[in-house]
């Protein structure tokens, strides 16, 4: 039997970019035939994420971590034949990704006091692509004094293997400025 069947799921999403909120709902169900107690839900943030929030609909908790890159959260008792809850865990995906990334995958666990003879099938996984912005541009200045010249500096890096040819720059200038 699976008392346990937590479900992750990204919110109306088909793919991210760097920098995205990506919000997971997970539907943590009992589909044992008796109550699971101290039932804990534990969520691995997703590799090139940052934790931004998690919590649930009807348990009044939140995910704590308890390691860098595990989080946890105490559901308490699930009820038989169904019953459950809906939580949330947000994540902002990394700006840039360094690395060559494709997707990102979400893992979560639910397990509570009981026995389970299966223990593996208490977790669900998500998969979510990632498409990378191929080109990143900064720019910057020193000090900038009225009336006098200043240099903007702009620097573009490709995070890809990719070789791009002819991208155009444009930029609007600051209120009050001329190019000369």
């Amino acid at each position: 039997a699976r008392p346990l069947e937590p479900q992750a799921v990204t919110q109306h999403r088909d793919f991210v970019y760097e920098g995205d909120l990506i919000t997971y709902t997970i539907q943590v169900v009992n589909v044992g035939t008796i109550t699971a107690t101290n039932v804990v839900l534990t969520e691995t943030l997703p590799q090139y994420t940052s934790f931004v929030t998690g919590f649930c609909r009807i348990a009044a908790a939140t995910f704590t971590a308890v390691t860098p890159i595990t989080y946890v959260l105490p559901l308490g008792s699930l009820p038989p034949s169904g019953a459950g809850d809906v939580c949330y865990f947000v994540v902002r995906v990394n700006d840039p990704i360094t690395g060559d990334v494709s997707s990102l995958i979400n893992h979560v666990c639910g397990f509570g006091a009981e026995s389970d003879a299966n223990s593996l099938d208490n977790c669900g996984y998500e998969d979510t692509p990632v498409r990378r912005q191929p080109l990143h541009i900064s720019k910057w200045t020193q000090c900038v004094i009225p009336g006098k010249e200043f240099t903007y500096r702009v620097v573009y890096t490709n995070s890809t293997s990719a070789t791009y040819y002819d991208v155009p720059i444009t930029d609007t200038l600051p209120i009050s400025t001329t190019y000369t």
